[in-house]
């Protein structure tokens, strides 16, 4: 028993990380900001571009990295980036210990944020209890659980 309460309270301490991530969101302001700082570094690159292939390829590469860079933010604070791997299936692989059907929200599997068929690591995954919640986080009242056989 005492591992098993361990686990349950840093499942706890995850949920609290979780909450607090999920509220601590970048301001419309400050997205402005970092947009208008990198169109100004774009404006700049394109300023500074001489026409030669050297420089026409390096404004290229800059130019795409910085869009990149500002795609991926993008998904950071959206919280989807590698999701699947570094939330989800860490929230399996813990109930799975704890000898406990896995338990995931029903939005993430309509949104299809997870496919549950490349959990190739958990052979003995069986089934899956999915949690349909009728009011917004963290309100819990009248949740209901289905499970589902894979």
């Amino acid at each position: 028993m005492g591992r098993t309460s361990h686990l349950l309270k840093e499942l706890e301490e995850i949920e609290k990380e979780i909450d607090y991530e999920i509220k601590n969101r970048i301001e419309m302001y400050e997205w402005a900001s970092v947009y208008i700082l990198g169109g100004m570094v774009l404006l700049c690159l394109f300023w500074i571009n001489t026409g030669t292939i050297i420089s026409v390829l390096i404004v290229a590469f800059l130019s795409s990295a910085l869009v990149l860079l500002l795609l991926v933010l993008q998904e950071l604070e959206n919280l989807n980036w590698q999701e699947e791997s570094w939330a989800l299936r860490t929230s399996v692989k813990l109930f799975m210990e704890l000898d406990l059907v896995p338990y995931l929200p029903e939005q993430i599997v309509i949104d299809q944020r997870i496919n549950l068929k490349k959990f190739a690591e958990f052979k003995e995954l069986t089934k899956i209890r999915i949690g349909k919640f009728p009011h917004p986080y963290p309100d819990l009242r009248g949740k209901t659980i289905k499970l589902i056989k894979l």
